[in-house]
């Protein structure tokens, strides 16, 4: 079993980004999940990645420093850098996104993000 379940704070600025010929959209940061440990209190810096939907929603609705859910399954790859070097990586493939508190401690609500049904009705 391949899966990852995460809590933890969106370390950069989200950048929505596309990619290929047929322009996939594609969000890459990471995350500062709280690490305690013998009463020192520091964070690990897990790389996500968010495609098509996730990434949107990402771009959309989270700021740098805002908390989030994720589950997701890791990848592994590797790469050749500039100086010929073989980099390996891991990363974190979201597949689900639940936004938990913003940077301000101000909740998204559901109104929030598609509106609120009852002034639709009332209207």
């Amino acid at each position: 079993m391949n899966q990852v379940q995460l809590i933890g704070r969106i370390v950069r600025d989200v950048t929505l980004q596309t990619v290929g010929q047929d322009q996939k959209k594609i969000v890459r940061n990471a995350i500062a999940v709280n690490n305690y440990r013998h009463h020192d209190k520091n964070a690990n810096f897990i790389p996500i990645i968010a495609w098509n939907q996730r990434a949107q929603l990402m771009a959309d609705y989270l700021q740098k420093g805002d908390e989030v859910g994720i589950v997701g399954h890791l990848h592994s790859y590797h790469y050749e850098n500039q100086q010929g070097q073989t980099v390996h990586a891991l990363e974190v493939v979201i597949s689900e996104l639940t936004f938990l508190r913003k940077k301000q401690n101000q909740s998204l609500t559901f109104d929030d993000l598609v509106g609120n049904p009852d002034e639709k009705i009332a209207q």
